[in-house]
């Protein structure tokens, strides 16, 4: 027989948004729009209840913060500048439920353990697998410019101008540092009674993952729209992008 274990869900979704529009003089308009989002994901254990300690498990948590701003400066009646500046700021983590014992309360000795009390994996093949990912967090910031030049000349529809993007993205992963046991019957023949004569079939464990990137992205583009004749228009264009 299976045994269902029902498990409680809960999430919650904060956002805000604000945008300002300002026509400076007759030929200047700017604009400012900031964005904020908060999500929190409530972990779905039942404390006191192990079985109910399997993917997904983890509770999570997103804020998402970006401030865009442009002006748009009108040069002449046939040329037109718009520039744009933005920020983002982006922090993810993951954490494991209250209530979860440690490996230590378990008994169990590592080189390394977890910030946090954490099981990643425990599995007794063909009756229970417990455990889930363990904490983490993805926290990443950048900066945006862009600049478009639109220029209406004759039979031409002229537009050139580059944009820059610097990203920094940081991984802090405890992947694995709890490490993965699995009993399968291979000593007693009966994969429960080797879990609780503690045989192991197989171990391992890892480290974690820790990463810093720092991504520079830029590209420029030049296009032309030419009006050959009412019936007839030629695009032409060139891009140069480089990360």
């Amino acid at each position: 027989a299976n045994l269902q274990i029902p498990r409680r869900i809960g999430q919650n979704d904060n956002q805000v948004i604000v945008k300002v529009d300002s026509q400076l003089t007759q030929n200047n308009q700017v604009s400012v729009r900031y964005f904020f989002d908060h999500f929190t994901n409530d972990p779905t254990f039942n404390e006191g209840n192990l079985l109910s300690y399997r993917n997904p498990t983890l509770g999570s948590r997103q804020r998402i913060q970006n401030v865009v701003g442009s002006w748009q400066r009108t040069l002449t009646s046939t040329l037109l500048n718009e520039f744009r500046v933005g920020f983002n700021k982006f922090a993810s983590s993951r954490y494991p439920p209250t209530g979860v014992p440690s490996m230590q309360d378990l008994g169990v000795r590592l080189p390394i353990y977890p910030s946090a009390p954490s099981i990643s994996e425990i599995q007794a093949n063909g009756f229970f697998n417990i455990g889930d990912n363990l904490f983490a967090s993805f926290p990443r910031h950048g900066v945006e410019f862009n600049d478009r030049v639109n220029w209406a000349k004759g039979r031409h529809q002229i537009q050139f101008g580059g944009e820059t993007a610097i990203q920094d993205v940081k991984i802090r992963n405890e992947f694995r540092r709890a490490g993965h046991f699995t009993f399968n019957g291979s000593v007693t023949g009966h994969a429960l009674a080797d879990f609780l004569l503690g045989q192991i079939n197989t171990f391992d464990q890892g480290t974690g993952e820790y990463k810093d990137y720092a991504v520079f992205y830029g590209s420029a583009f030049f296009q032309d729209d030419i009006r050959v004749s009412d019936r007839l228009t030629l695009n032409a264009g060139v891009r140069f992008e480089h990360s």
